[in-house]
């Protein structure tokens, strides 16, 4: 067990209430819809070309693939960074947490 499950685990039901996150559906919807609509109606909107050959076609879904791979590298990248800023609000307010207790 980690120091911050530790920390986490011996708080009382009054800091809990205090401290625990809210949910916002509002919140969570907004992002859903900045992030993923975009990209769904970006490659959505790719048509087959009329009358293309076998070859065109393949071009241009590995030219879709391979920017679609390119948006979901950052998109991981992005919550690479947020899972890392998380981290460190995790461990701030544990730092926090245990000079209230001292």
């Amino acid at each position: 067990m980690n120091s911050s499950q530790y920390i986490s685990d011996k708080m009382d039901d009054s800091d809990f209430d205090n401290n625990k996150m809210i949910y916002d559906h509002e919140t969570n919807e907004n992002a859903y819809n900045e992030c993923f609509p975009q990209t769904t109606k970006k490659f959505n909107d790719t048509k087959r070309p009329q009358n293309s050959s076998l070859t065109e076609i393949m071009e241009q879904t590995s030219i879709t693939l391979q920017t679609m791979s390119k948006e979901f590298n950052e998109m991981n990248d992005q919550n690479e960074k947020l899972r890392d800023e998380n981290n460190k609000l995790k461990e701030d307010y544990d730092n926090l947490y245990r000079e209230k207790i001292k």
